[in-house]
């Protein structure tokens, strides 16, 4: 992660259903730019002095209302164009009463064949929902480079590179 003052590397929680039985991610429709209205996974920026795993529970609650026990690293995409590393965590919910904070319009569990692909805010939160593809089974962690163009390409072509 590049340091200045204040972290500046972006993380992310992928959510799943307390039951198990029924595996879903949490996406939240964003309500700050960039990318007004459009879906993403809970997601900001760590503070100083706070483990990644832990601002991405943080975040999943900022942004949801989400209470979440983190399971482990889902994905490490380097992004260099934004001077960013997103990191991925799979979260196990604690319970499903989720609620829109501040930074959301709404949100909402997703099974994979349901979830809005083109309405995705941003190319590595599309990457790393293609590598969970609704798969109850971790994978191993998704590492990769998204460049520039990544954010334009069709979200076919991004997820034909994970194969």
């Amino acid at each position: 992660m590049v340091f200045k003052e204040a972290p500046t590397g972006i993380k992310f929680a992928l959510g799943e259903n307390v039951k198990r039985s029924n595996f879903r991610v949490l996406l939240c429709r964003r309500a700050i730019a960039p990318r007004v209205g459009l879906w993403t996974l809970p997601a900001g920026f760590m503070e100083c002095g706070e483990a990644s795993h832990e601002a991405a529970a943080r975040e999943t609650w900022e942004e949801a209302g989400a209470v979440v026990v983190i399971e482990g690293l889902h994905a490490l995409l380097d992004v260099p164009h934004i001077d960013q590393v997103h990191v991925f965590y799979r979260a196990r919910l604690q319970h499903v009463d989720i609620v829109p904070g501040q930074e959301s319009l709404e949100t909402r569990l997703f099974a994979f064949e349901k979830i809005p692909w083109e309405e995705i805010a941003f190319a590595t939160v599309r990457a790393a929902l293609w590598h969970w593809a609704g798969n109850p089974t971790p994978l191993p962690p998704l590492v990769k480079t998204i460049h520039r163009n990544d954010s334009s390409r069709s979200f076919l072509t991004v997820m034909s590179d994970h194969k």
